[in-house]
Order: C-alpha cells, then sequence, then structure tokens
C-alpha cells in the first residue's frame, strides 16, 4: 500500500455524512487524487467487516477504467483485494472469483460480463466506490472522449440497478465540471462534496513575486512584517544561507528562524512543535506549495500566515493554478521605501522597550538633550536614523563624480522618452448620490472584480465607466453605482446564482 493518505478534512466529512445518512450516495471533488482516494476510501470501508466473503459477492465493489485499474494494480496487491483484469479472459476470472476477498477491483464492463453470467453476485455488497477521471488517449478527440465517458456511467448506472436500496455508493471525480450526466440522473439525488467544501486552508498565503536569491528585497519584506520568528521552509540552502547571514549584519538576533528542508517535511513536525510562528517559503513550485499546505493540515499545524518568495512567473502560477484556486493565496506587491523604513522603525521600538542597558541609554539621553538644540532634535533624529538604516550606502551627496557622468556621449545625447502615466491605480471619483451594494459572495467562490463587473454590464445593460467602484474581499463584495443602477442590481441580482452560490445584495451598512 502506498504511503499517502486521505486528508483528514475529506476524511471529517465522509465520515461524518456517512455516519448520519449511509444510504445517501455521495460525489465528491478531489482533484488529480481521486483515483487514489477512491482506492484508500474502498479498503477503509472493507476494514469495517471482519469476515471476508468470496469475491463473487463482494462486500465492497470499486470501479475504475480500465488505464487507471492497470495504474493500480500494483497499489491493490493485498489478500483482501482481488483483481480482474482485462489483460485475462473471463474464464481465467473463474478461479479468482472464488477466493475469500473483501473488496473486488475491476471495470463496470468486465462487472457486468460477470453479472450477466451470474458469476458475480451483489447480494451482500454493502459498498460501491467509484473512480471517474478519464484520461483522454493520445490521438482521441474530445468527442471521442466524452462518448466513452458516457459509455463508462452508463455502465455503472446499470450495475446501480443490481443493487439494493440501501447499498453505500460513493463517486470520486476529479472535476465537478467534468461529470457528463447529472448527478441524479447517475446516483438518484447524491449529496455533492465540492474541493471548495473540504479543500480551503485556514492559513492565509501571502505570494511575494521577488527571486528568493534577492536578499535584501526578501529582507525588507520581513521588516514590514513585524514577526520576531519566522519558521523558513527553503528548497535552495544558498539562498536561505545567505538571508540568514544578511539578517544577523542589519537586524542583529532580534528575528529567530527554525529552518526545514522542502524535500524533508516528514522529519519536520517534531521540529516545529506547538509554535504559530507565520512559515517562510523560499523558492517552492505551485506543486511544492499545495504539498506543503496539505502537509502542514495533516499536522493540524495553522500558522498565523504562510509567505511564499518565489520568481516573478512562479508566483503567478501560484496564483492562476487549478491547485491552489481554493487556497486562501493573495498577490502582494513587494513593500515600497516608506514601509519598509516605517517596518524597521517600528523594529527598533520594539528593541527599545526590552534594551538590557538602559543606563547607558539614559546617558546618551542626557547628552543629547545637553547638546542638541530643542528645535534641531526631530531632524537630529531623523538623521541618525539615516545613517542608521542606510546599510552604509553612499547618500546622494556622497556619490563620485565618476557615477554622475555619463557612460557615453552617445547615452547623454538620447533624448529621454516622457514616462507614461499609470491609470491602472488612479483613484475613481465617486459622484454624490452614488450609493453602495453588499454582495455575500467574494473571492472564496472564484469570483473576481472582472467577471463580477461584467455580470452587472450584463444584467443591467450599463458600460464599465457606470460602475463606479467594485471591491472584492474573501467572503463578500462592495459595489458602488448610482441610485438608479443601484436598485435595478437589487432587482437582477437577488437569487441569482453565481459560482454555486444564492446571491443576496443590499445597500451596504457601511456607506
Amino acid at each position: 500500500m502506498s504511503t499517502y493518505t486521505i486528508p483528514s478534512q475529506l476524511q471529517s466529512k465522509l465520515q461524518n455524512q456517512t455516519g448520519n445518512q449511509p444510504e445517501v450516495p455521495r460525489i465528491v471533488e478531489a482533484g488529480n487524487m481521486a483515483v487514489s482516494y477512491a482506492v484508500l476510501r474502498s479498503i477503509e470501508i472493507a476494514q469495517q467487516f471482519k469476515t471476508a466473503t468470496h469475491a463473487n459477492n463482494p462486500a465492497v465493489l470499486l470501479l475504475f477504467s480500465q488505464e487507471d485499474l492497470r495504474a493500480q494494480e500494483a497499489t491493490l496487491t493485498s489478500a483482501s483485494v482481488t483483481i480482474l483484469s482485462q489483460t485475462r479472459s473471463p474464464r481465467e476470472d473463474l478461479s479468482l472469483l472464488h477466493d475469500e476477498s473483501l473488496v473486488l477491483a475491476t471495470t463496470p464492463q468486465r462487472a457486468i460480463d460477470h453479472i450477466r453470467r451470474d458469476n458475480i453476485l451483489l447480494s451482500r455488497t454493502q459498498a460501491v466506490v467509484l473512480a471517474y477521471p478519464l484520461a483522454k488517449a493520445a490521438e482521441e478527440s474530445n468527442q471521442e472522449l466524452t462518448e466513452r465517458e458516457q459509455v463508462f456511467l452508463d455502465d455503472c448506472r446499470f450495475i446501480f440497478t443490481k443493487l439494493s436500496p440501501d447499498t453505500h455508493r460513493e463517486l470520486f471525480i476529479e472535476s465537478l465540471d467534468h461529470l457528463v450526466r447529472s448527478p441524479q440522473e447517475l446516483m438518484g439525488d447524491p449529496m455533492v462534496i465540492s474541493r471548495a467544501d473540504w479543500e480551503q486552508p485556514q492559513i492565509p498565503i501571502q505570494c511575494y513575486p521577488c527571486e528568493p536569491e534577492d536578499t535584501n528585497t526578501v529582507l525588507d519584506i520581513l521588516c514590514t512584517m513585524q514577526h520576531d520568528r519566522y519558521i523558513v521552509v527553503h528548497h535552495h540552502d544558498t539562498a536561505w544561507r545567505s538571508l540568514k547571514t544578511r539578517v544577523h549584519q542589519r537586524i542583529g538576533s532580534q528575528i529567530q528562524f527554525t529552518d526545514l528542508a522542502l524535500q524533508h517535511l516528514d522529519k519536520a513536525q517534531q521540529k516545529i512543535g506547538n509554535s504559530i510562528a507565520p512559515v517562510l517559503v523560499l523558492g517552492c513550485s505551485s506543486t511544492e506549495l499545495v504539498t506543503l499546505v496539505r502537509t502542514m493540515q495533516e499536522w493540524k499545524f495553522c500558522p498565523e500566515q504562510l509567505i511564499c518568495i518565489c520568481s516573478p512567473q512562479e508566483a503567478q502560477h501560484i496564483i492562476s493554478s487549478k491547485e491552489t484556486l481554493l487556497m486562501n493565496t493573495e498577490k502582494k506587491a513587494i513593500p515600497g521605501s516608506d514601509e519598509v523604513i516605517a517596518g524597521k522603525i517600528q523594529m527598533l521600538v520594539a528593541k527599545l522597550a526590552v534594551d538590557s542597558n538602559p543606563e547607558e541609554l539614559e546617558s546618551l539621553r542626557k547628552l543629547f538633550k545637553k547638546y542638541v538644540p530643542f528645535h534641531r532634535r526631530g531632524y537630529f533624529t531623523a538623521y541618525l536614523l539615516r545613517e542608521l538604516l542606510s546599510d552604509k550606502k553612499p547618500s546622494g551627496n556622497q556619490k563620485s563624480a565618476a557615477a554622475q557622468t555619463p557612460k557615453s556621449n552617445e547615452a547623454a545625447e538620447k533624448p529621454q522618452r516622457p514616462k507614461r502615466q499609470s491609470t491602472r491605480n488612479k483613484p475613481v471619483d465617486i459622484p454624490e448620490g452614488a450609493r453602495t451594494l453588499y454582495l455575500n459572495i467574494g473571492k472564496m467562490r472564484r469570483l473576481y472584480a472582472k467577471e463580477l463587473s461584467q455580470i452587472l454590464q450584463d444584467k443591467l445593460g450599463i458600460s464599465r465607466d457606470e460602475i463606479f467602484s467594485i471591491r472584492v474581499h474573501d467572503k463578500y463584495s462592495f459595489i458602488t453605482l448610482s441610485q438608479e443602477h443601484a436598485e435595478k442590481a437589487i432587482e437582477a441580482l437577488n437569487g441569482m446564482d453565481i459560482r454555486g452560490r444564492t446571491a443576496t445584495i443590499t445597500y451596504s451598512n457601511k456607506e
């Protein structure tokens, strides 16, 4: 058996619902782990039965496509699992069907062949687990794949007619969007468990587009965070060692680190202990980030936040990746110089509160008061801060003449193009009398400002310029429109299905 397990959030969801209504069928959206979770789930259900039956009347029937059955054959090697493969003839299966077994794993087509010959009986079958992410063949068209999926599900529906009414049924699917038949048509009235129901992590993820080797920028980001301890998960040891050296040079030991290697996460749980420090991830891919979040959820470890530092290309991939769409991921801009200086000042203030030598500070304060005139103290303090925070870099007045001269006459004579002013972040003037609306749907339902704007334009027949403001938060959104358009929006959008949720739109209490 492989080392992966069903995530604890999904496990809890399945156990609670199975305990409350065991006869209700379930469709579970499980991403690219659908087949693996179906295997684990079938064996888990079978272990509830202490006495094995013969494979011709199995306790649990596990159904795959032929390609998935072939891929999982090594995983399913167990005394309690019998496999009927298309590589053998139906006659060769007969000897296997008389062996004791809890789980019978086969394809729907193979199972139907034996059911029609009365070689397989389903009178004692307690559960059927089905995995349905059919892979597209190399030369197969989309139409051919859809037809093959329909045949596969039709075969499963035939098998369902041979089961007793109280037989438990579970379908693990990669995506609900891929289901070519409606859930009601396939299983009656199933309970649908989407990935958003069980995979939404509680950890806020902040993704900064920054090369991990750029230790100065990474350090600036940490200065604005205002934490005194981080758990660092790193993939590039060089970047990590360089960052640690720079921290000690510029800040001293005020920030503490616990470092973990991405390739050794299995040994990291004891190292973390009960810490709730934020997690700093250096240079990971979207796949590694998903693995890390799932691993921390299995540990029941919920840090304050997860700060991901990776290249701009990887950051964009993480934000838009199908694997991370359900995560509470936010792309953050690199902090500006004012934010960094403010963060450093706050760190110095915090350091002042725990200084171990207050007598020395008192003597310096008296000298400062004696020799610095009262009306110059503010500027003198600012000057000291500039010298302290400049990291020994030459100031503008200390630059060499060579640095100020052009590199060549050609470069000096080349006219400079006027910089174009970006209007993307230009604030919009809200006219008097405009109203702000509250909508009960946000980013956690994968609703974003561009899509919401298009919905408003389509439903209200207005242009983009007539939408004064859209602010989309995690669980809700705010829309600012004219009084006339606001009334139309309430009438048009209330009760509308948006991203799988019924919309409720009202005037905001925070206008």
